[in-house]
């Protein structure tokens, strides 16, 4: 396989509503996500970013600017669609609540409708992990775009991250998740894509529209029960190795 050139660009991005808070400080006003998070049935539970992980100076000090001119690529899953009749499945609300297969069918009648694939691994929220998905995806850019940059600025996985009692938080299904999906990055690579950085999402725990709090995406825990304290999850010293090592040791 070939290796990652040396010049990749590894990070993790996260989303400035999600984590920030301080909504209404400073002088900032409200965005239309503060407005929208405010609306009743619009995210769940009526969750919102007024607080989300109250981002930090420290945070803020550690973002820095990288090249335009590129294509970035948001991934996280892949639907598998199949005919739908007529009289077949409309809408149909989201697993929002992490029991696995609790999704139902959901389509246009008369078009398509989203059907399960037997052959893959799905989340407890029924998201299809399908790391080939994002090899496909960078595959089509390339043949309607040609040889234009392309990097990966969302990849990531929401889960219920367990916590042991001496409070390590061993978060390794997204290790996983992201190890497989680098490793399709790897292959575009080596098929000659222009792939030239890859960021996990996210770096922090934050505000998820469809699920709230009740689950985690981060590098880095945010205890809301202890003064949104943080702790650095199994996979951020994965991560570290990764981009350290440039892609060599997964």
């Amino acid at each position: 396989m070939t290796s990652f050139p040396t010049d990749f660009l590894w990070g993790a991005a996260t989303a400035s509503y999600q984590v920030e808070g301080a909504y209404q400080q400073d002088g900032k006003g409200l965005s239309i996500w503060d407005v929208y998070s405010h609306l009743p049935g619009t995210t769940y539970q009526g969750t919102n970013g007024d607080v989300a992980a109250d981002q930090l100076e420290e945070d803020r000090a550690l973002l820095k600017q990288t090249q335009i001119d590129f294509i970035g690529v948001n991934y996280y899953q892949s639907a598998f669609l199949a005919h739908n009749s007529m009289n077949g499945v409309g809408a149909a609300t989201l697993n929002t609540t992490g029991e696995k297969g609790s999704q139902k069918e959901s389509g246009i009648p008369g078009l398509f409708k989203r059907v399960i694939n037997p052959e893959i691994e799905y989340t407890d929220w029924d998201w299809a992990i399908y790391p080939e998905g994002l090899y496909a995806g960078m595959k089509r850019i390339q043949a309607r775009y040609g040889n234009i940059p392309i990097v990966i600025t969302e990849n990531g996985i929401g889960t219920k991250d367990p916590i042991t009692a001496a409070g390590e938080i061993l978060d390794y299904p997204r290790i996983e998740y992201l190890k497989q999906h680098i490793l399709a990055c790897q292959r575009a690579i080596a098929d000659g894509m222009p792939l030239f950085g890859y960021f996990a999402w996210s770096y922090i725990d934050l505000l998820s529209w469809s699920n709230g709090y009740q689950k985690q995406y981060g590098f880095v825990y945010v205890d809301r029960e202890r003064e949104l304290e943080r702790r650095k999850k199994q996979s951020y010293f994965w991560y570290q190795t990764v981009i350290r090592t440039n892609g060599a040791e997964l």
